[in-house]
């Protein structure tokens, strides 16, 4: 069989972009579609609620690892053995959690789902960075992330639909069943780039190099911040939900809603970013979206929020996200095309670490109302604007 080219290049796009964005939602799907089964998953081990909230945690953290060493081990020994060994993980997670006799083992299963996922979110970053010309790479990471919002919105309801028919290990086994699929598909069709030869070290000099260059904090930065808005939707919507009087149901509603508008504005960027210039259109939306966040702050202190007004600053938040993020992403990935790798890593690492700070921050300093969101969120999009005015 002859070699692949690598994937992202333009000659074989059409069979490595659907493959790309099954592995960056891989991570995305595997933590959300349990979530519906948690419930039964306590029953089952007649464990404690903190016994239970660990299993998420667990994967979390197993995220965080993979972000910080795959992307840059990637780029000293090869993007498809990097992958390879990224899809067994997850596979050997995915099993471990299928048949876990206790909640500790089921959390251990977790921890290698979510580093096996996280690593082929960034290792699928770092190979569509390898092959995409400048103007191309913001389109296809955008593709990404749009199949990143489908699974994050359908992943629930696939989860819930297995639950109900097999039981809640069906749903880890079809998360096992989906690693092995990606895994074969990825061995059969991906090839690696040319592998550097200074792989002693090299794992440190690129993440430090890439920590010293001003453009690619900038672009983590304002992408922590835009991502704050998002992580407090769903940290806090659903007490704010209830501030309104509406039920579970109309709260799953409007989540959909808010992810059908981060996906329009995904797909709406590439041509924006053709027409006015990536970093013009980034400013242009930020403020928009700055301005309409603020509007609300003063309704707030004047008369209150009404909830069309709040689903209105909401949808623009989740616009100005799918508009932005792509055009970040890849100005942070081609900072230095020799550690895509690593840049993916440190870039998601920082950007996710980022926005739960800020978040976990405003619910500690302000109480959990319309007026606290409002005024949340005005405050993170007018310091993604800022550092966009200040970047180069």
């Amino acid at each position: 069989m002859t070699a692949e080219r690598p994937v992202g290049h333009r000659g074989d796009a059409r069979t490595a972009l659907p493959l790309m964005m099954g592995l960056a939602a891989l991570g995305a799907v595997s933590m959300n579609a349990l979530l519906p089964s948690l419930g039964a998953v306590q029953a089952a081990f007649s464990a404690s609620d903190r016994s239970v909230h660990l299993t998420l945690t667990a994967f979390l953290a197993g995220a965080a690892a993979a972000q910080l060493g795959f992307g840059a081990a990637s780029d000293a020994y090869g993007r498809r053995s990097a992958l390879l060994v990224a899809i067994g993980i997850f596979c050997i997670g995915s099993a471990v959690a299928t048949s876990a006799p206790s909640i500790d083992v089921l959390a251990f299963g977790r921890l290698l789902q979510g580093a096996g996922g996280a690593a082929c979110l960034i290792l699928a970053e770092a190979m569509v960075a390898d092959g995409s010309q400048r103007e191309a790479l913001s389109r296809r990471l955008g593709y990404l992330n749009v199949g990143m919002a489908v699974a994050i919105l359908a992943a629930p309801l696939a989860g819930a639909a297995l639950d109900r028919s097999f039981g809640w290990r069906s749903v880890l086994a079809g998360m096992l069943i989906a690693g092995v699929v990606l895994g074969i598909t990825a061995w059969r069709r991906i090839a690696d780039r040319p592998e550097p030869t200074d792989r002693i070290g090299g794992w440190f000099r690129r993440t430090s190099r890439l920590l010293r260059t001003r453009a690619f904090l900038a672009q983590c930065s304002c992408a922590g911040f835009v991502m704050t808005n998002y992580f407090c939707l769903v940290a806090f919507g659903p007490k704010i939900a209830m501030a309104y009087g509406l039920g579970s149901v109309h709260f799953a509603i409007l989540f959909v809603w808010l992810g059908v508008g981060y996906v329009g504005g995904t797909l709406l960027a590439p041509t924006l970013y053709r027409r006015f210039g990536r970093r013009t259109s980034a400013i242009g939306v930020l403020l928009f979206a700055a301005a309409v966040a603020g509007s609300g702050v003063a309704a707030g202190q004047f008369g209150g929020i009404a909830l069309s007004a709040f689903i209105g600053i909401a949808t623009v938040m989740a616009l100005a996200a799918g508009l932005v993020l792509p055009g970040l992403t890849s100005t942070a990935l081609a900072v230095d095309a020799s550690s895509a790798g690593a840049a993916a890593g440190l870039f998601n690492f920082a950007v996710f670490a980022k926005g739960a700070f800020v978040t976990q921050l405003a619910g500690t300093l302000f109480a959990t109302t319309p007026l606290s969101m409002a005024v949340t969120m005005f405050i993170a999009t007018t310091a993604a604007l800022l550092i966009s005015l200040r970047s180069a």
